[in-house]
């Protein structure tokens, strides 16, 4: 059987012993994801289904017995010749990369986290952000193959959550392909979502984790300091020297646009 038959039975097959076993659950998100494998599947997508499963099996991690055999037949699928993950095990370049993964309703917001992050001196290569030249994904790469291939467990996946975020079953399948690669992450909020929201629950994150919510609070200024300096450590930037200057140029613009924010809601 060739490669491409291969890890399409074999995911068929995983497919449909995971909707077996999780058939008395009827979240609206299960029934999307399951589409979304379907396709992935069908478009011979190891990468995307990957994700899916991932974000199934962090969802519903109370099925141990689910979470064990997804993964077990995805790490099968990992040891045979030509598999994307494969590509992953076999890499040569290490280097940590920040992947902003956002809704594109939402780049008022995401923009200004961008030249954050750049701000910071991380390389434009470094840094994936699908909504800038410089920094997306490359001209006929398919985004979750290409995630597969560069995200790693010492790389860095930040979400900024919104309604919207929520709203994109693109973006948790991102979130879910992420957990998949067991890379770090980070939560940021878009207000007026809040990370006490119940849907969080329903996500692949750690509800516990502390995050940043974007309100320009003197609580988000603390939090940013400490992200910049997360990431000044990850990426070995101990030379850089304008944290202060670099987190007021941002809070700035977040206080502006929850001015605007409120402005529009009481309006």
């Amino acid at each position: 059987m060739d490669k491409i038959g291969y890890a399409q039975q074999e995911l068929k097959i995983l497919l449909e012993r995971v909707k077996a076993d999780l058939k008395f659950e009827n979240a609206p998100i299960l029934g999307e994801t399951f589409s979304d494998i379907e396709n992935a599947i069908t478009e011979n997508n190891v990468g995307k289904a990957a994700g899916g499963f991932g974000l199934i099996c962090k969802i519903y991690r109370d099925y141990k017995n689910v979470c064990r055999y997804v993964e077990e037949t995805l790490r099968r699928i990992d040891n045979y010749e030509g598999s994307i993950a494969k590509k992953i095990v076999n890499k040569t370049d290490n280097s940590p990369i920040i992947f902003l993964s956002h809704s594109s309703k939402d780049l008022t917001y995401a923009t200004p986290l961008r030249n954050f992050i750049s701000g910071l001196g991380i390389e434009n290569d470094r840094i994936i952000y699908t909504s800038h030249p410089n920094h997306n994904i490359p001209y006929g790469e398919n985004i979750y193959e290409y995630l597969a291939e560069k995200i790693h467990k010492d790389s860095i996946m930040i979400n900024l959550w919104s309604e919207n975020y929520f709203n994109s079953l693109a973006c948790i399948c991102e979130t879910g392909a992420a957990w998949v690669s067991g890379c770090n992450y980070e939560k940021i909020c878009i207000p007026p979502l809040k990370f006490d929201d119940p849907r969080f629950s329903q996500t692949p994150i750690d509800i516990h984790k502390i995050g940043v919510i974007l309100d320009g609070s003197d609580m988000c200024r603390t939090h940013m300091m400490g992200f910049g300096k997360k990431l000044i450590s990850v990426f070995n930037l101990s030379n850089y020297s304008g944290m202060d200057a670099q987190v007021a140029q941002f809070i700035t613009e977040i206080k502006r646009l929850e001015t605007e924010r409120l402005e529009e809601k009481n309006n």
